[in-house]
């Protein structure tokens, strides 16, 4: 899909604000847990299948899935170290959300860092992780990384007193009922997407949306799902 990279990065951005701000506002109030986003409910009003690939067709179904970020928030603390775990800076996708991430550390005033998690090669997942505790942070923000591939780091986190925000990142209790939850706090993607489960799934929806409409109906698909499968066509 073919989205205006100006936008990403402001979507981005607004994510990266959410994120932080809550995540310093958890280690002054144990009552704040959530990140969510708010916005209009953004539902479709144009069928992709029949109405043809438009820039308007588009939107509407981006609308399905992502909200614009909320206008309020908490109040953002003073001088906070803030590290952000990007999953890989070689990859694209990866890299704007930390660069905007950094952006977002420079309006809020705060030290900002980023730890290469290299796509995990030798271990890159957990080394960025403790590279970031070893410089004592307020809070780490870990990006398309699922508990289960860095469970002892996020423990020695949790027992360091450091909150955790995910990024597109499965949390060990929705991997294995009844694993203990070592991520502070998930961001919201949008209103109907209260879970990151719910986000992939919407994803998927809105990947086949926009198939059906490029190909009038007749595409041919091989859909690489990943570990876990979490896309619905």
């Amino acid at each position: 899909m073919n989205v205006n990279r100006t936008i990403k990065r402001r979507i981005g951005a607004g994510v990266a604000i959410v994120l932080l701000t809550s995540a310093l506002a958890s280690c002054s109030s144990s009552n704040s847990n959530s990140g969510g986003s708010s916005g209009g409910s953004g539902s479709a009003s144009v069928d992709p299948a029949t109405a043809g690939l438009t820039e308007a067709v588009f939107t509407e179904i981006a609308n399905t899935y992502i909200n614009p970020p909320p206008t309020t928030g908490p109040t953002p603390v003073k001088k906070k170290t803030v590290w952000w775990m990007g999953c890989g800076n070689s990859v694209p996708a990866c890299k704007l959300l930390s660069d905007s991430g950094g952006e977002a550390a420079k309006l809020l005033g705060w030290d900002f860092h980023v730890a290469d998690g290299n796509l995990n090669q030798n271990g890159g997942y957990a080394a960025a992780i403790r590279t970031a505790l070893a410089a004592k942070p307020d809070a780490l923000v870990i990006q398309g990384m699922d508990c289960g591939q860095i469970t002892q780091p996020l423990q020695e986190a949790k027992s360091q007193g450091v909150p955790v925000l995910g990024v597109q990142s499965i949390d060990c209790s929705d991997e294995t009922p009844g694993a203990p939850s070592l991520i502070s706090v998930q961001y919201q993607y949008s209103n109907g997407a209260k879970t990151l489960n719910d986000y992939y799934n919407a994803f998927g929806r809105v990947a086949a949306k926009y198939l059906i409409a490029k190909e009038k109906g007749k595409a041919q698909v091989i859909a690489n799902l990943g570990k876990g499968g979490f896309y619905e066509y």
